[in-house]
């Protein structure tokens, strides 16, 4: 699929051309995939421990709207990067949260 992705994206106007480079040349070889495969081996419980943490994140987070009001009231983001990046379910529910907490302390 990487592959095919490549040699597709250069002869598309859908795709963004990139900047003195083709996304061919980003292809995998045959020996790459073989090399791939052989660092996935090394790496798999690693990956493996590393999901399971993340996913225990991400259940903390839904539990907790505390990261949602952290990211409304942080300058920097503002509530505009979770309107753009967060589901809307989950954007609706921090909302929700943000105002009951603006609400008790008015």
């Amino acid at each position: 699929a990487v592959n095919k992705f490549c040699v597709m994206a250069d002869n598309t106007s859908k795709v963004p051309k990139l900047k003195g480079k083709k996304y061919a040349d980003y292809a995998i070889s045959e020996e790459e995939w073989k090399m791939l495969e052989l660092i996935y081996e090394v790496l798999k419980g690693s990956i493996e421990k590393g999901l399971a943490k993340l996913k225990k994140y991400y259940w903390f987070l839904d539990q907790n709207n505390m990261a949602f009001i952290s990211l409304a009231l942080d300058p920097n983001f503002k509530l505009e990067y979770a309107k753009e990046s967060w589901n809307s379910k989950y954007f609706g529910e921090g909302m929700a949260a943000l105002e009951q907490v603006v609400s008790f302390m008015a």
